[in-house]
Order: C-alpha cells, then structure tokens, then sequence
C-alpha cells in the first residue's frame, strides 16, 4: 500500500466532526477505525469521505492523529465501525462490542465500536433465527 493517498486534511476534518466533542478519547477511537480500515482493510479516502460524513474545523490533535494514520503510526485496531448512541438506536444495531461514554453517556456522549459491520451481524442472527 505504499502508493495509497491518504488526505490528512479531510480526515482531520472528520476525526474532529465525528468526535471532536468526544475529546481524547472518542477521536483516538475515531482514529483507530480509520487507520484499520485504511491500513488493514485497504479502503481508500473516496469509501472512507463517503462513509464518515462528520466534518469539522480541525484542533491540532485531530491533525496530530490524522499524520499519524497517513504514516501508519497508529497500532492496529480490532474495531472498524464506530456510531453515536444516536445512530444505533436509529439502525437498531445490536450491542456495540465498546462503547466509549463522556460524563456518563448519553446523547452526544456516547460512541459505539463494533468489530463487524452492525447490519452484517444483524443479517447473520436473521439468518440464525430462520434455522
């Protein structure tokens, strides 16, 4: 993957409009999804613009972690998908596999990491309950 092009700026831009009001903790976790599914899933910046639809003038640790992933710098992460408390509860995705709370969850305080995408796990206990 060493000709794959990452745009720091767009994904400080989400980093930050994903979880800038998450703090250090929910845009690490931001993070995390993006340099997995960029570094270990191979997904490029078009699936990625298309996915992450939070945008927002970017703080200089949004930028800090988004050098980071366009140098592969962030350790791997088992977790490739990340929602809101708001979009779970709107998807009727199942328990997250992590979820991460600021001043003890809530709306706006809550992300949610799952290691597989939610409507794929969704299908396959359909799928389970249809046996």
């Amino acid at each position: 993957m060493s000709d794959k092009r990452i745009d720091t700026a767009l994904l400080a831009q989400i980093i930050e409009g994903e979880a800038g009001g998450m703090g250090i903790p929910g845009m690490a976790a931001v993070a995390a999804t993006l340099s997995k599914r960029i570094w270990q899933d191979g997904q490029d910046m078009a699936r990625i613009a298309h996915e992450y639809y939070g945008r927002a003038t970017p703080s200089p640790f949004a930028e800090l972690l988004a050098m980071l992933i366009e140098g592969g710098e962030l350790p791997a992460s088992e977790y490739g998908f990340i929602y809101s408390r708001e979009d779970v509860a709107a998807g009727g995705y199942p328990p997250a596999d992590y979820v991460i709370m600021r001043d003890g969850g809530g709306p706006g305080r809550e992300l949610h990491l799952f290691k597989h995408w939610p409507v794929e796990t969704m299908r396959e206990l359909d799928l389970k309950k249809q046996e």
